[in-house]
């Protein structure tokens, strides 16, 4: 799994519909059965643990099955972001973690074969620190003089793409203190769920929100 501290991710996020009425999910319901006691009457809920070069990422799985609208479908989510070096965990805490992010993994192979409703969809958070990144567009984009104007800056954009894939939506916000926050939601057309989904998923993203930001030394050197 891909250290998601180190590409400056806050977190990742993909969801979509899962069709449990296609061929290849007859074995589905047996084997999510065993890792939640219950299914389909009570939801997928695990939420695991991993380490990559020191830093803790915490992962989850909700799989909700649409008992009333479509009950031959589920909804998938599948979650990941950092946690806080300095934040200490029970040992207890962190087998149980690690046991559920084992888990997660078993389970998002099991989906391989199970055909989606719809695409997927995903939504990234980049939280860039001053001065290493900056936006094509250049920001503020206007500043007002004056104590009577109703603001002082503007600091944020939202830049949207229609394609055949989907729609791509990217947020950018220039902090107080020239920080760089992101947001990326994009349709995965022709991804299928596997125990490689987030990884890939990051991988997308990472070359997506590469047109959109720049390294803030490349830009200064190309002015």
């Amino acid at each position: 799994m891909k250290n998601l501290r180190e590409l400056n991710i806050r977190g990742a996020l993909v969801a979509g519909e899962i069709s449990l009425a296609e061929a290849g999910c007859e074995r589905l319901s047996d084997v999510l059965s065993g890792y939640q006691k219950g299914w389909p009457r009570r939801s997928i809920d695990k939420l695991g643990l991993y380490e990559v070069n020191g830093v803790r990422h915490h992962i989850s799985l909700e799989v909700e099955p649409r008992r009333k609208k479509n009950p031959d479908s589920a909804r998938f989510t599948l979650e990941s972001h950092t946690f806080p070096s300095s934040a200490t965990l029970r040992s207890a805490t962190r087998i149980k973690g690690e046991r559920q992010f084992s888990e997660i993994q078993a389970m998002l192979s099991e989906f391989k074969e199970c055909a989606l409703s719809r695409p997927l969809h995903s939504h990234i958070v980049w939280m860039f620190p001053p001065d290493v990144k900056r936006p094509i567009i250049g920001l503020p984009m206007m500043t007002i003089q004056g104590p009577n104007a109703p603001f002082a800056e503007i600091t944020g954009v939202r830049l949207r793409k229609e394609g055949d894939a989907g729609s791509t939506v990217v947020t950018m916000d220039l902090g107080p203190d020239r920080s760089l926050a992101v947001s990326l939601r994009f349709s995965l057309s022709e991804a299928r769920i596997s125990e490689q989904l987030m990884d890939y998923t990051v991988q997308r993203g990472v070359r997506i929100i590469g047109d959109f930001v720049l390294d803030a030394e490349t830009q200064e050197k190309g002015t």
